[in-house]
Order: structure tokens, then sequence, then C-alpha cells
């Protein structure tokens, strides 16, 4: 797969911001109690679906009607008044029902939801029209301003003793502040729009909403309903197990947004069949993160979880799980990107419907009935009900073949470096106590050899992984 300098630079610039958020992460949970980070992650969540009706996948379709290179200017303001007045909406909503918000989060915070969502709003457009002109490693570059800025932030405010209210606002404003460097990039030119742009977001949005919905019941709907039946300290370890898994999901994410304009492009220019390829190689590179990140979560996931803070180790108990449930949904997301790019959102329309019914479900249910584990399970058995319906939709509309001895090779190379970990995890233990920061050391010493040998390992059986590689460095590889 020719994933391109695109791919590569998003891949990177939002692993950095990762690490910085990772960080960030590991600072709160030592310096507050897990109540206070539960508390924040809840309106995290919650802030995600107050997103949905701002946008109802306005920027979807934003990105889909700019990467067709026909009125876009016309097709980015009408997206941009639409989002503006479901904005307004939304906030006049928040304080009319401001009580009943402050009673489910534990906190009065109705000023920041409407801070945060007016950025993350802001930040979508932005994110859509430069993903939309192809511009994705100018978008995975910005993904590290908007992390480390709100990482910063943040930092700077709860050591100033704001707590909770500086972890918000910092989220907020370093969100902001990538959305105007974005638009500055962008020169964004607004041209007025006729009926007919207007139908044009709409007839796309009507079904990609949906999308949207899909995304955050999988990323958030087990918190937001762990918040009703257990303490804010149990949602803060289990969003600490979500923390380390999203991390993992980063490259499957990088893929699904590069190939979008290119089979939305391939597929107007020279049809639908001229798309099998790209299908293809972006089901080879869906797991390439999350299948070594589910074989490490097993074997040493109690360490990682310990970076936290020793508080925050019951969330060992449904990492691995989560884990799973990202890998699956990795593949899930190349195909509902295929769906969309190839302008049948109305497919995944279907398959989003199944997912978010199954999934709000089978959480109530299944917290009901296993405790808090059991968000972690309904996670992973909806997202796989979802995966196989959505294979089964695509093999209709577009012939391809899952390449299975790609997928199979990553796993050999995942297999070899568990058995490294298995037996170098031993001697890395008596660094506890040793030395200050003993364990963290330890932790990140075996994480780095886990993915030396990975790598080394798949470059060594996998000539399709070693052409991947040699095109996407800067220099000429020397295979």
């Amino acid at each position: 797969m020719r994933l391109g300098q695109q791919s590569f630079v998003y891949f990177l610039a939002k692993n950095a911001a990762y690490v910085v958020s990772f960080l960030a992460v590991v600072y709160f949970a030592r310096l507050v109690d897990p109540s206070t980070l539960g508390i924040y992650y809840v309106v995290i969540g919650l802030l995600a679906w107050l997103q949905l009706p701002g946008n109802m996948g306005i920027s979807s379709a934003i990105k889909k009607r700019v990467s067709e290179g026909t009125d876009a200017d016309e097709h980015v303001t009408a997206g941009i008044i639409v989002i503006g007045a479901l904005f307004v909406i939304t906030a006049a909503l928040l304080f009319v029902f401001r009580e009943r918000v402050t009673a489910y989060i534990g906190a009065d915070v109705t000023e920041y939801l409407v801070f945060l969502l007016f950025a993350g709003l802001s930040y979508s457009i932005v994110q859509a029209v430069l993903e939309g002109r192809q511009l994705v490693h100018v978008s995975g570059l910005l993904f590290p301003i908007k992390v480390g800025g709100r990482s910063l932030l943040q930092i700077l405010l709860v050591l100033a003793g704001f707590e909770l209210v500086g972890m918000l606002v910092g989220f907020a404003t370093g969100v902001l502040v990538a959305a105007v460097l974005g638009a500055i990039v962008l020169a964004l030119r607004f041209r007025r729009p006729a009926r007919r742009h207007f139908a044009n977001i709409g007839s796309f949005a009507k079904y990609s909403w949906l999308g949207s919905v899909q995304s955050r019941t999988f990323n958030w709907i087990d918190i937001l309903i762990l918040n009703v039946f257990v303490s804010s300290a149990l949602v803060g370890s289990y969003s600490v197990a979500w923390n380390v898994a999203a991390f993992l999901n980063t490259f499957g994410v990088s893929v699904s947004r590069s190939i979008f304009p290119e089979i939305s492009k391939l597929s107007t220019d020279d049809g639908i069949d001229s798309t099998t390829h790209l299908i293809e190689d972006a089901l080879s590179y869906a797991g390439l993160m999350l299948i070594p990140g589910f074989i490490g979560g097993l074997l040493i996931g109690d360490r990682v979880i310990r970076l936290y803070g020793a508080k925050y180790v019951t969330g060992t108990a449904v990492l691995g799980i989560l884990i799973a449930a990202c890998l699956v949904n990795g593949y899930q997301r190349q195909l509902l990107t295929t769906f969309n790019a190839l302008d049948r959102p109305d497919l995944a329309f279907r398959v989003n419907a199944v997912f978010v019914a199954s999934n709000v479900v089978l959480n109530v249910a299944f917290v009901t009935w296993f405790g808090w584990i059991g968000a972690a399970y309904a996670t992973l058995l909806t997202v796989s009900v979802a995966t196989c319906a959505s294979f089964l939709l695509l093999s209709r509309l577009v012939t391809f073949s899952v390449p299975v001895a790609e997928i199979a090779r990553q796993w050999i190379a995942a297999l070899t470096m568990g058995v490294v970990i298995y037996l170098a995890e031993p001697t890395v233990t008596p660094l506890k106590g040793a030395i200050p920061f003993g364990t963290a050391v330890g932790t990140i010493g075996l994480v780095a050899i886990g993915a030396a040998v990975y790598f080394f390992t798949l470059m060594g059986i996998s000539r399709q992984f070693r052409t991947t590689v040699g095109r996407n460095l800067p220099v000429d590889a020397p295979w």
C-alpha cells in the first residue's frame, strides 16, 4: 500500500501528540483523585454527544463535497451556516436544562461546556475542509498543536490550583487555537451558497450524521452509562484503560482519513471497481498497531496502567477487552469510510443504526448484570456484529478480498514479540525501587523492546510491509 507522505506525516504527528497527551493524563491522574478524573472524562464524553446536534454530519458532508472539487467554497459556506445555527440551538438548550446537566455530571460546568462545544465544532469544520482538499498531512500537523497546546494549558492551570475547571478551559483553548491556525492555512473564502448547495450538504448529512453517532457510541457511551451505575472513581479507572486503547488506535484512524479522498476521487473518475486495491490495502494496515497492542496489553497491561498510579490499577481488568474492541473497530472503520467515499452513506447508515441501538441496549444490560466490566464486553460484542454487517454490505457493492495472509503475518510478528516480552518481563521487575521511577523505566523499556521486535520481525516476513516502509521513507531504502 502506498500510504504516501500524507499518511506518514499524519501518523507521526498524531503519535507525537498522543505521547504528549499520555504524559498529561498521567500527570493529571497522579495529581487529582480518580473521582475528579472521572468527572472530567464524563464531561468530555458528554461534549462528544453535544457536538452531534451541533454538527449532524455536516462536517462529513463538507469533506465529501469539497473532495469532489465542484463549488467547494459554496459548500463550505453552506455547511458553516448550518453548523452555526445548530450550535446556537444546542447552547440555548444547555442553559435551559442546566440543573439536570449539573446533577448528572456532578459539577456545574455549563459555561465551559458551551466553550468546549464552540471550539470543537470550529475544529471539525477546519479539519473537514483540510481532508476534503487532500491535505491530510496538514490536518495531522494541526493535531499535535491541538493536543500539545491543550495539554500544556491544562498542566499550567492545574498547577495553579484550578483542577477540573483548568482541565476543561485548557482543553477548549487548545482546540480553538488549532482551529484558527488551520483556517489561516486554508485561507477560507466564503461565497454565497445557493439552495442546491444546502441540498447537497443535506443529502449527504442525512445519512452521515449517524456515523457521528456510531463513533461517539463506540468511544463514550460506556463511560456515560457507567456514570449512572458506578462511582466517579471507577469511571476514572475505566477511562484510563480507554486512554491506553485509544493510543493504539491512532494508525487505523490515519489510514482511514488518508484513504477517504483517494477512494472518493478514484470512484468518481474511474468507477467503483477501480477502488478494490485501496480497500484491500486499508484492511491490510487497519490492525498494524492494534494487533501487537492487544498481545502487549495482555502481558504487561498492569504495568502500563500503573504509570497512571496504583489507584487506577483496577482498570487492568478491562484493558485487554477494550484493545480488542478497538482492533475490531479498526477494520470496521475502513469499511465505513469506503461506504461514505463511494457516496453510499445510506449503507453506512444501516450499519450504524444497528451498532448504536445494540450498543446502548447491551451496555445498559451488561452493566446491570455483570457490573462495570460488562460495559467493555458490550462494546466488543456490538462492534464485532457491526463489522460483520459492514463486510457483507460492502462485498455486495465492490468485489474485494480480505488480505488474510498479510494480517496473519502481523499476528506472527506480534506473537514473536509476545514471547520476547514474556521472557524479558521477569528481569525488569527488580527495577522497582532500585532507581527513581524504576517501574516506569522498566515498563517503557519493555514497550520499546516489544515494538522493535515486532517491527523488525514484520519487516523480515512481509514483503508488502517492506515495500510500504520503503515508499514512505524520505530517502531510498536499501532493500
